[in-house]
């Protein structure tokens, strides 16, 4: 087995979890710079919403009973909110399992058993393969947001 090294130096990988990573903002980052860009209706998130929202999202979960350690299944199309989405549990120390948006049923239940998740956000449009899916793995209702 060859082993090739890039020529840049190796990068230092911080312990820190991805969410204080993501916020750490090492390059100075203003609160008001645009990060993303929906290219389909041009809403923007700016860094300082980002941060804001993740936060407001990560204390919504934590008030209906997401806590450290708890799976939390992303059920969503790609869109300009997702990575709000996905950071949120990161923030109360969940985890976040991301789902491909175009899985039938089955296919969510098998993914739901084996992460282990206890929540379910999905997109409206995918509602009724969430609580199709949700049934198979006897996940209540009332833990698809």
């Amino acid at each position: 087995m060859t082993i090739y090294r890039s020529t840049f130096p190796d990068q230092v990988i911080p312990q820190i979890n991805a969410y204080s990573f993501a916020i750490s903002n090492p390059n100075k980052t203003l609160d008001s710079k645009v990060i993303l860009v929906d290219a389909t209706s041009k809403r923007e998130i700016t860094f300082g919403q980002w941060k804001r929202d993740t936060r407001r999202w990560a204390t919504g979960l934590h008030n209906l009973g997401v806590k450290r350690g708890d799976v939390v299944a992303l059920f969503s199309f790609n869109q300009v909110d997702y990575s709000i989405t996905m950071f949120g549990p990161l923030v109360i120390g969940g985890i976040t399992t991301t789902v491909n948006a175009a899985y039938t049923a089955d296919e969510l239940a098998h993914q739901l058993k084996d992460s282990g998740a206890s929540v379910i956000v999905t997109h409206p449009e995918l509602l009724a393969v969430a609580i199709e899916g949700a049934k198979k793995v006897g996940l209540p209702l009332n833990r698809i947001l």
